[in-house]
């Protein structure tokens, strides 16, 4: 087993906004061993489309991570920051192609230089062309426009919210289980083996509160990856995302946090090895 690949688990772990490791529902809308029953009025979950036409918001994103590998007498310790801050605008009405105004875009790797990427402190056209997204300033491609690779055309778990709800109506504390189709479609993407007949996908709205005349709340999603083909047996890596805003759809504002906290051990040629990685990501929007 390669670092490379151990490295590579995790950063899909991360997309998908995995954490700490939850306990497992017993069946979709089923509540945890403990946790509080089902209260209160049913709720018709609906999140903002960011991409909708007219819409403009500020952006800060951020992101620490570190990977903590030993494999046989080898330690290989990876940390790095990510800052973006931009301001982006829909200009299309079938959301097909934004703009964004970035102010920022940076990131340090090991403690060391801080890397600024070429579309720092310029305008990024956005758009879909054939099912896929490009990436251009003043109509030239962008060199290191990886980042928006994995945003657009891989897709995290925060570019599917509406995938993500339930349903129907939901009441607070009330769980339900994502799609199976879904996570069919999500883990194909991956370039490591997930077994998506048993990765998993809960919701749950916590709680909701009204804020100057919109139905807000606050929704976590538990997530369970179930890694395939491990020489060492079945490996997990679990995590959770919530999501603050609006719940009717009203407005784009919204907060949303990421984190991911994991390990991967297997047998090599070379002795044990072992991975461990934690990273946290903020995500936040602003109306302008």
């Amino acid at each position: 087993m390669r670092v490379a690949w151990c490295a590579a688990v995790f950063v899909f772990a991360a997309s998908l906004g995995c954490g700490k490791k939850p306990s497992a529902p017993a069946g979709p809308g089923a509540a945890e061993e403990g946790a509080p029953e089902p209260t209160g009025p049913a709720y018709s979950l609906k999140l903002r489309d960011r991409k909708a036409s007219g819409d403009k918001w500020s952006v800060v994103s951020l992101k620490e991570s570190r990977i903590n590998a030993k494999i046989g007498p080898d330690t290989i310790i990876k940390t790095s920051s990510d800052e973006n801050r931009y301001t982006q605008s829909n200009v299309s009405a079938d959301g097909s192609k934004l703009v964004r105004a970035y102010q920022v875009s940076r990131e340090t790797q090991d403690g060391g230089k801080t890397v600024t990427r070429t579309y720092s402190g310029k305008t990024v056209t956005i758009e879909k062309k054939n099912d896929i997204w490009t990436f251009t300033v003043a109509g030239k491609p962008i060199s290191d426009a990886k980042i928006l690779e994995d945003e657009f055309n891989s897709g995290g778990l925060s570019q599917h919210t509406a995938e993500l709800l339930p349903k129907g109506p939901v009441k607070v504390n009330e769980r339900w289980s994502v799609d199976r189709d879904f996570l069919r479609k999500l883990t194909r993407r991956s370039t490591v083996p997930i077994d998506s007949e048993k990765t998993t996908i809960t919701g749950r709205l916590v709680k909701t509160y009204a804020s100057e005349g919109t139905q807000w709340g606050v929704i976590e999603w538990d997530i369970e990856l179930a890694m395939a083909g491990a020489k060492s047996g079945p490996q997990r890596v679990t995590g959770k995302m919530s999501y603050e805003g609006p719940i009717d759809g009203a407005k784009a504002e919204s907060k949303i946090q990421q984190t991911v906290s994991g390990s991967w051990s297997e047998t090599t040629p070379n002795g044990p090895a072992n991975v461990e990685l934690e990273e946290s990501r903020t995500l936040t929007h602003s109306p302008q």
